[in-house]
């Protein structure tokens, strides 16, 4: 069924339209645009709302307005004071453009004209008082605070998710978004899909590269240097992506240790992957290094895990997978896995779970005994059901403690 808000070809104009009819159908919402949104020093009553055509004459089709340059949308009281509204998703917006909608609009006989752009990319030079500079994201979050008393300001808030699912499809959002990482609330009612999978992993990727305690803490590769992967498994219940140390920033990110992130149906799994192709391998890196510094760098992070599993409703995890791909975009056939709950390896007064020494030593055995394609991966499971903070942009924080608290073992491996 076409959805309410797609009366246009064009994604600016279907975005622009949305927003328009959204504030046309709620009042209040309207007000809080105005003061809570733009900041306005006064509340405009008895305004119009108009899209894609000029005050007082006939909408004209899609096309036309493209040729003419009409603004988006105007919102206006009588022939004194506009808002004139410019949006903006793939290309750049210019100065230039915002002053000619500008001039158009002062030659119409409007006193008092003020231009909100939003957009993803920057305006080319510095705005004037009269500009307003809004990104998608910032109208985004605002809607966020709202959607509790407007049915339809959650229709908008809905739409731009689904619009900015179809363009990272499409390959159109090149960078940036339309939406900001609110937390992941997949259930029974809201279940995992591919792509809202897909649209997820790209935000909190972006606000992961964004944490400064994450990047003062860990030597990792920054977004400006990292190689962009391609994310897969739209038929399996999982999507992840990784990111780098800046020590094997030559190295394909499969043959170094690497920090994921993956978003399942079920959970978020925050992990250090060791994996198989590692050169030097676990298994050499004891060698040199010996069991007892592996061991004791294991048991400063298990407690550390512990300690932010216990605050989140997590669960401390080692896991080792042999996998093989019948492709590179095939969904792995798993031959041998093993799953310990990290709170067994080492004896802890805070855990509940049983110290059994046996699974640390399986573990090693396995690793010191590895001959042949053998990952690993270190980490907590941070499962929807149970853990609030996957629910809020707050599990951003949780991820950057999370590969923190691995430090230890992080420097064991990469020093």
């Amino acid at each position: 069924m076409r959805n309410v808000f797609d009366q246009y070809t064009q994604d600016e104009n279907r975005l622009t339209h949305a927003l328009i009819t959204t504030l046309k159908e709620d009042e209040l919402l309207l007000v809080s645009f105005f003061k809570d949104f733009l900041k306005l020093p006064f509340v405009p009553s008895g305004v119009k709302l108009l899209e894609q055509r000029y005050p007082g004459e006939a909408e004209t089709s899609e096309e036309s307005d493209e040729r003419k340059g009409i603004p988006d949308a105007w919102i206006y009281k009588a022939d004194d004071w506009v808002l004139l509204i410019e949006s903006k998703v793939q290309l750049a917006p210019t100065m230039n453009q915002l002053e000619r909608h500008k001039k158009v609009a002062e030659r119409r006989g409007f006193n008092e004209v003020s231009v909100l752009l939003l957009t993803i990319k920057k305006l080319d030079l510095p705005p004037p008082k009269w500009v307003t500079v809004k990104s998608w994201e910032d109208l985004y979050v605002w809607l966020q605070k709202k959607v509790a008393g407007s049915s339809w300001g959650k229709k908008l808030l809905e739409y731009m998710e689904v619009a900015e699912r179809k363009m990272i499809e499409r390959g159109y959002l090149e960078e940036g978004g339309l939406t900001k990482f609110a937390g992941i609330r997949f259930d029974e009612d809201n279940p995992y899909t591919y792509r809202e999978g897909k649209r997820l992993l790209k935000l909190l990727k972006g606000e992961l590269y964004s944490n400064k305690e994450l990047f003062a803490e860990l030597p990792l590769v920054t977004e400006e240097e990292a190689e962009e992967r391609a994310i897969t498994g739209s038929k399996d219940t999982v999507v992840w992506d990784a990111m780098t140390f800046k020590k094997f920033i030559r190295f394909p990110f499969n043959q170094a240790p690497h920090l994921t992130l993956v978003i399942a149906n079920d959970m978020v799994r925050i992990q250090l992957n060791l994996p198989n192709k590692m050169n030097p391998s676990l298994k050499q890196i004891l060698k040199d290094k010996g069991r007892e510094q592996f061991t004791d760098a294991l048991r400063v992070v298990a407690s550390a895990l512990n300690d932010i599993a216990i605050k989140n409703s997590g669960i401390p995890a080692v896991q080792v997978s042999q996998r093989r791909y019948k492709s590179q975009r095939s969904i792995p056939e798993i031959d041998g896995f093993m799953k310990f709950d990290l709170r067994t390896f080492f004896p802890s007064k805070k855990s509940k779970v049983k110290h059994q020494p046996e699974w640390f030593d399986a573990f090693i055995c396995l690793v010191e005994s590895k001959k042949t394609n053998i990952n690993y991966d270190i980490g907590i499971n941070f499962p929807y059901a149970s853990c609030e903070p996957t629910k809020t942009p707050g599990l951003v924080n949780v991820i950057a403690d999370t590969w923190i608290a691995m430090k230890p073992v992080i420097h064991f491996l990469i020093e």
